[in-house]
């Protein structure tokens, strides 16, 4: 049997069928043209649905059961397994999710080459050989190290964390000082209300860590690509948000876009995902993961459907998500910031200060498994402009620390707003820094 680009696709998706949930979105069934693959691709959608992972049977009884399956060849749809047989027994062979995803990642080649006019059979060939290749490699490596290796490999972090992506810095300075660094397998959760600065604070991060030469991701289910590229161009260029809504950007401002595009960095990697699934996100942060990404941000917690039903359990399924992600941090060396909203208890707080886990949405799994918890609180947004003492809180964003890695924590740290982007210093320091000059 000839195997065309379809087939190459179709059997893909069967042997893998987390491929939808990356591809879901670029993949219709029109794009289809042979009646056989539209009804199996239909199939694997309906079972997917249920909330079950199709094999082979269970596509033909759907098939059977619910559509027209006189027009799918029985045999046509047992020999697609068939077809990739060899990538198979590698993931029977190696159940390890970093093996795992290298397949996965293979199955995408091999849709990518269908679609760029190879014949099946050729771009199975290509993925075979380098799954035998990634074999190899893998079994020849040992995961294991003795104690006194391992201390040589803190010492050599240690002498040199500027050359290591073991250590990832914030865009503040007084904030370093008091954590340090974040290092590799951390968990951060931020937890803030509406209107708290998150998104500038996060953008900022993630903008400094790739301007270190560390790949970072945000995986948004709020805002669109587009929207996050505007906050970038606002924290780097200062051209405000405001500006391109209805039409109020100037030439100036589309002339000084245009001349710095080069500044955006190509290692932040934006990704959509409204009304994701939690397979959707631990299939986004795999892509990102196998391109290298060393910082990863998910915005925001809540919005991602964990399941439903009767005995479902949301806390238990958050535990479950983030003992999901300290398990890739700890293996690829990586960190995780998790964004999450806070519920409606902190505006019953007299100051609206969001000091307590209570306020959390499932904060008993988050604290367990975060290596460090911080809240977000602006003042100005509750129409708080001084505190106790009479000092001005106009323009501050404040950080509070609920939980700190090996027991470091602080009270709090002050941010301000510069116009376009947060600093750990205010206005009149920045100035007296710029007007000094030494006589």
């Amino acid at each position: 049997m000839l195997f065309d680009i379809e087939t190459t696709a179709i059997a893909s998706i069967v042997l893998y069928p987390e491929l939808i949930s990356d591809c879901g979105f670029d993949i219709h069934v029109d794009e289809f043209q042979n009646r056989q693959n539209q009804l199996i691709y239909l199939a694997v959608l309906k079972i997917l649905g249920e909330n079950q992972r199709p094999t082979p049977n269970m596509i033909w009884s759907t098939l059977k059961k619910e559509m027209n399956h006189t027009q799918v060849d029985e045999l046509y749809l047992s020999m697609l397994p068939k077809y990739a047989e060899p990538s198979v027994q590698v993931l029977h062979d190696f159940k390890e999710e970093a093996i795992t995803q290298k397949v996965e990642s293979f199955a995408y080649e091999i849709i990518a080459q269908a679609k760029s006019g190879h014949r099946g059979f050729q771009a199975l060939d290509a993925a075979i050989s380098k799954l035998n290749s990634f074999q190899k490699s893998v079994a020849k490596k040992n995961n294991s190290m003795n104690l006194h290796d391992a201390v040589l490999s803190v010492l050599k972090a240690t002498e040199n964390p500027e050359q290591t992506e073991d250590y990832i810095y914030t865009p503040f300075p007084s904030l370093n000082n008091k954590i340090g660094s974040f290092m590799a397998g951390d968990i951060l959760s931020i937890g803030a209300r509406p209107g708290m600065g998150k998104t500038h604070l996060i953008v900022q991060q993630c903008e400094f860590t790739a301007r270190s030469g560390i790949g970072t991701g945000i995986i948004s289910t709020e805002m669109n690509s587009r929207s996050l590229a505007k906050r970038f161009i606002e924290t780097e260029l200062a051209v405000p948000t405001l500006a391109f809504r209805g039409n109020r950007i100037t030439e100036e401002q589309i002339n000084l876009i245009k001349s710095n595009v080069n500044v955006f960095s190509r290692l932040v990697d934006l990704a959509f995902v409204p009304s994701t699934t939690e397979e959707e996100v631990l299939a986004h942060i795999r892509r990102m993961i196998a391109e290298g990404k060393k910082l990863i941000v998910i915005d925001y917690l809540q919005s991602i459907n964990f399941g439903e039903g009767r005995n479902f359990n949301l806390d238990a399924s958050i535990g479950n998500f983030y003992k999901k992600l300290k398990g890739m941090a700890l293996q690829h060396d990586m960190v995780f910031i998790v964004i999450s909203q806070l519920n409606r208890e902190v505006e019953e707080d007299k100051f609206k200060m969001p000091v307590l886990m209570k306020y959390f949405k499932g904060s008993g799994f988050i604290e367990s498994h975060s290596d460090m918890i911080w809240t977000l609180w602006r003042p100005e947004y509750y129409d708080i402009y001084q505190d106790k003492d009479g000092n001005s809180l106009a323009g501050i964003t404040r950080i509070f620390s609920l939980k700190g890695r090996d027991g470091i924590t602080f009270k709090h740290q002050d941010l301000y707003w510069m116009g376009h982007k947060l600093s750990d210093k205010k206005k009149q320091e920045i100035e007296y820094e710029h007007t000094d000059t030494e006589f």
